[in-house]
């Protein structure tokens, strides 16, 4: 099992194979929902979907993401995400909004 984790507001998202997940600010199109006061994160900002992996789609943003500290843009494809990777959203602003990824799965 994969999940979100959103230090800021103690909250975790379960996701599922087969599934996609928007994160976004945007609470009703996004299924991972970052609070409004993270303005510099877009409305809907970035995608996960398991293929082989766990894969990060940024989609777009106007602000960014890192991934593990390393710069990600909708250009460079998906990024594949694994156990205990950091996704900062908004990565270009001076309080990117964090989330970390879980999969408690066994290789």
């Amino acid at each position: 099992m994969a999940k979100i984790f959103d230090a800021l507001l103690n909250k975790e998202y379960e996701l599922r194979i087969g599934k996609s997940y928007i994160i976004g600010r945007d609470k009703e199109l996004s299924d991972i929902v970052i609070p409004p006061m993270a303005r510099t994160v877009s409305r809907i900002h970035g995608l996960i979907k398991f293929f082989e992996t766990w894969r990060y789609f940024d989609l777009k943003s106007d602000n960014g993401t890192k991934i593990n500290g390393t710069s990600w843009t909708y250009a460079n494809g998906s990024a594949d995400i694994k156990n205990n990777d950091m996704i900062e959203l908004a990565s270009d602003s001076n309080m990117p909004y964090k989330l970390i990824f879980k999969d408690e799965r066994k290789e």
